[in-house]
């Protein structure tokens, strides 16, 4: 059986999730227990402790696996299977366009924005890992806030090969709108271009490396004044085909790692003081989902999960039209199931709702259902 921890404190981005060992069944003791995570400042490394609440001891301390594989400490009859993030890009969103706020974000990252005409990239294509090109890129987040450059709105900006100013104006500017909705911490940043096209200027495909020195009253010194590579969170952006229209907002979003605000809480109970299996636990987790979860360890991965399964059962998935498009099994003392939402021929199934039926030999029948919603890609091969 598996139980997902309640997240009852901090804004990272991971789970907690419960494994109960059938093995170790008799050893579940029904307690109450806290995970909490501490950064040890000699490794530069985040850590997490267990505490058994009820019996106020700490059977799981010092860990540092945040994997999601199964290689953690087994305690008490469980696993506790705490997952966490890479530093990364997590989403980059157009958030407004010229007509106003967006009331649903639109994917950007290697996919048209919401009117087809530009999208965003890294100089590697769709490998967003490039950004955090210095290894410094953290929770922040930043936007791109694009005006009319032709009335002196956007920015004055740096050439990156010589640090000196640019005679024109980009059409944006950049923020740095630290991890979180606070407006408090919001601040304009300066901005480097890696002119790729050698135009005299930024252009749709140029490189555009923000640093953290703040954009003060113009004009600009002639020079960047910047300390490297401290001021280099994020870089190696390229908006392509065509200028965002002035109005238009682009967030970029990072992973939130764990951080010692952060709290995990749940109690245990034995799964087998029942000799039945109730089939009506089993669910999947997240649903719908949004193009992301946090089983997903890095941007190539898809995932949703099956959870509280018994220990043989078949898994069979359909579309809404009938069409059989996967089918799961398992035999072994696990209690879920990934499904990497890609067909029985490999391919990755569409947005769209998707039906399951659930056959446990020996203890019955299940169906449900569960939705879907991929991200657009963007072909670049024809």
């Amino acid at each position: 059986d598996v139980i997902e921890a309640e997240h009852t404190a901090g804004a990272g981005d991971g789970s907690c999730t419960i494994h109960y060992i059938p093995e170790y069944q008799e050893d579940v003791t029904g307690h109450t227990y806290q995970v909490n995570f501490e950064m040890d400042t000699v490794a530069s490394v985040m850590m997490w402790h267990c505490t058994d609440v009820t019996a106020n001891t700490v059977p799981v301390d010092s860990q540092t696996n945040q994997s999601g594989d199964f290689a953690y400490p087994i305690f008490d009859g469980i696993m506790v299977q705490v997952i966490g993030p890479e530093e990364g890009i997590k989403g980059i969103w157009e958030t407004a366009t010229a007509e106003g706020p967006l009331e649903e974000w639109d994917n950007v990252a290697y996919s048209w924005n919401s009117t087809g005409d530009w999208y965003v990239s890294s100089d590697a294509g769709s490998d967003f890992t490039r950004l955090n090109w210095r290894g410094l890129i953290g929770v922040d987040n930043w936007e791109f806030r694009f005006e009319d450059a032709s009335i002196g709105e956007g920015s004055q900006y740096y050439d990156w090969n010589t640090d000196e100013l640019f005679p024109d104006r980009c059409p944006f500017e950049v923020w740095n709108m630290g991890p979180d909705d606070d407006p408090a911490d919001d601040k304009r940043i300066q901005i480097f271009v890696l002119d790729d096209d050698e135009s005299g200027g930024w252009t749709p495909g140029d490189r555009i490396y923000p640093f953290e020195t703040e954009y003060g009253t113009e004009p600009l010194p002639d020079y960047a004044v910047y300390v490297w590579d401290d001021d280099f969170h994020i870089g190696r952006i390229i908006f392509n085909v065509s200028v965002p229209a002035p109005g238009t907002i682009v967030l970029f979003e990072t992973n939130k790692v764990h951080s010692e605000a952060d709290v995990y809480r749940f109690t245990t109970e034995n799964p087998w003081l029942s000799l039945d299996w109730d089939l009506d636990d089993v669910k999947v987790v997240p649903n719908p989902y949004y193009g992301h979860s946090s089983y997903e360890l890095d941007p190539y991965l898809r995932k949703v999960k099956f959870i509280n399964l018994p220990k043989e059962c078949k898994i069979r998935i359909f579309n809404l039209g009938g069409d059989h498009i996967r089918t799961l099994e398992k035999n072994d003392t696990t209690t879920e199931l990934f499904w990497d939402l890609e067909t029985k021929h490999g391919i990755p199934v569409a947005s769209g709702i998707y039906i399951w039926y659930l056959d446990a030999p020996g203890i019955g029948t299940k169906e449900g259902k569960t939705a879907v919603f991929m991200e657009r890609e963007t072909l670049n091969t024809f």
